[in-house]
């Protein structure tokens, strides 16, 4: 993956499709504003499924399909790179600020913390926690968007009750945490709001989560999600749990 930006740029020069060109031309931009830890001001267009105008010969449609796998690569290369999964943009945030009409944010399980640098630069009071054990081994992990407090998403929530939200960017798919978040919000703070980034074909979040927490109905989300809109083939939303 070290090498992502320089195969998919020379597969660009060598097909000369616009169709790729412009998606190329978008991860590029992907790439630079991450690299630079800035965020980006609204949602990457969705990548993938080229179709070319022209016949291609058959080491073309190689090539081609080549770049498509690199393409639907993006969110991984991020991963791996930059130890992110989730692209914020700050028009996203600013949607999820007027619509709580918040003026506070608690993000736990926050990772580097990309989307409290996002929920910063749009004016609300940003905590972020994370109880950084994956830190020790990721090579990620000294590269925080955003400075991030050592603590568990259970104690984080106990020490900052009076948040208007509580924000869970990709919780695992496996143990219990996205659950005990959930009794945690409710037990101990008066009037937070709990809001998830998830993907209900379960590349994020437990089943118990898909089969039992309680969540608004998408359509109440549906000014925060149209600025929101998936990059690849992972369906992300942004969710809300009820109190």
């Amino acid at each position: 993956m070290t090498d992502f930006m320089r195969k998919l740029t020379e597969l660009d020069q060598a097909l000369q499709l616009p169709a790729l060109h412009t998606q190329v031309l978008d991860v590029r931009r992907v790439v630079q504003a991450v690299d630079q830890k800035v965020v980006l001001n609204r949602a990457p267009r969705p990548l993938g499924g080229i179709r070319p105008a022209q016949r291609l010969t058959m080491p073309q449609q190689e090539k081609l399909k080549v770049a498509q796998q690199l393409l639907n690569s993006l969110r991984q290369y991020l991963s791996i790179q930059y130890g992110i999964w989730s692209l914020p943009n700050i028009a996203a945030a600013q949607a999820i600020r007027q619509h709580f009409n918040a003026t506070s944010v608690l993000e736990v399980m926050a990772g580097n913390a990309y989307w409290s640098k996002a929920f910063d630069a749009v004016g609300l009071k940003t905590i972020a926690t994370d109880s950084l054990e994956w830190a020790k081994t990721s090579k990620t992990g000294s590269q925080p968007f955003f400075p991030v407090q050592d603590l568990s998403a259970l104690v984080a929530v106990k020490n900052y009750p009076m948040v208007d939200l509580v924000f869970c960017s990709w919780s695992p798919n496996f143990g219990h945490a996205d659950m005990a978040l959930i009794k945690a919000v409710r037990r101990y703070t008066d009037h937070a709001q709990l809001l998830f980034v998830g993907d209900r074909s379960g590349a994020t979040n437990t089943t118990m989560f898909w089969q039992q927490a309680e969540l608004v109905d998408f359509s109440a989300l549906w000014d925060i999600n149209t600025q929101f809109m998936s990059y690849d083939f992972i369906d992300e939303e942004i969710l809300q749990v009820k109190r």
